[in-house]
């Protein structure tokens, strides 16, 4: 198979080689290919595309769900929510899964709509949003059906970001979320979890940094629990800002720097506590400017 890695990279994308359906590199998030010659090495196996990166960040849709009647009816309702009922380019690996690109003027946190169990066709089904710090193959061999990733009303490698609908709002996101909680619910399916991160997404897009007072309503086991879905910590811009925000928030609090600290120790950049106390100290400085 002939991946279009050069016609993807002129396209914007920001690549990374892939085998199956996981990079290859190690730091891949912070690290994509500047040569279409990689992914004709020995053991690549396709191309991923970074998500939540660049001046037009990408974000995925991905339908998970083994009902094949729920998964049509989500995609129409996407392509009405976010396209005005055009069609979307969609990526199929194995039917009735699939993958939609969208631009994001705000990059989410990672999300999903609740689990559903399909009774009629006792099958599972969800929907994630794929983001910073995730990848989605674009093209390649889908490890489990054995055949080529295809596109369906528009290929990939033919569009640029620019060419996607943008969705302007983490709510907007959590909004076609929805859409398919709903579907599942009017297929009589059985709900068997909840929806993940889509309540209070108050420190992405960290928008307490835009406000004068703290947002209401936010407590700090709120942010433990949006923490937890975040793995920027190796983006020093991200880590900064999550700080920051935090600080914000919490107006300078030792509990709020602990969490920021504990968070940060995930990091392979982690220089410890000193220097986020430092940095936690000139945060204040800057907020008194």
């Amino acid at each position: 198979m002939t991946l279009p890695a050069q016609q993807l990279m002129d396209g914007g994308y920001r690549l990374v080689p892939v085998r199956g359906k996981a990079p290859i590199w190690k730091g891949w998030v912070n690290r994509w290919a500047d040569n279409p010659a990689v992914f004709t090495t020995g053991g690549v196996t396709g191309i991923g595309v970074l998500l939540g990166q660049g001046a037009d960040p990408i974000i995925t849709v991905d339908c998970d769900c083994d009902d094949e009647q729920a998964s049509r009816a989500f995609y129409d309702a996407l392509c009405n929510y976010a396209n005005g009922g055009v069609k979307l380019p969609v990526r199929i690996g194995r039917w009735p899964h699939w993958t939609v690109p969208l631009r994001a003027a705000v990059v989410p946190p990672r999300l999903a709509s609740a689990r559903w169990i399909f009774k009629e066709s006792i099958a599972l089904g969800c929907v994630e949003i794929g983001t910073h710090g995730q990848q989605f193959v674009a093209y390649g061999t889908h490890p489990d059906s054995g055949r080529p990733y295809s596109w369906q009303h528009g290929e990939l490698s033919d569009l640029s970001p620019m060419d996607f609908p943008q969705l302007q709002s983490v709510d907007e996101i959590i909004g076609l979320l929805a859409l398919f909680d709903d579907i599942a619910r009017r297929r009589g399916a059985q709900q068997i979890d909840e929806p993940k991160g889509t309540q209070k997404n108050t420190l992405v897009p960290l928008n307490a940094l835009e406000r004068e007072t703290p947002l209401d309503g936010v407590d700090l086991e709120d942010a433990k629990r949006h923490l937890a879905m975040l793995d920027t910590y190796d983006d020093y811009e991200a880590w900064l800002r999550v700080g920051m925000a935090l600080h914000h928030q919490f107006d300078g609090g030792g509990a709020a720097y602990t969490l920021w600290n504990d968070w940060s120790k995930q990091s392979s950049k982690y220089q410890g506590s000193t220097d986020t106390a430092a940095r936690w100290r000139s945060f204040a400085a800057s907020r008194a400017k």
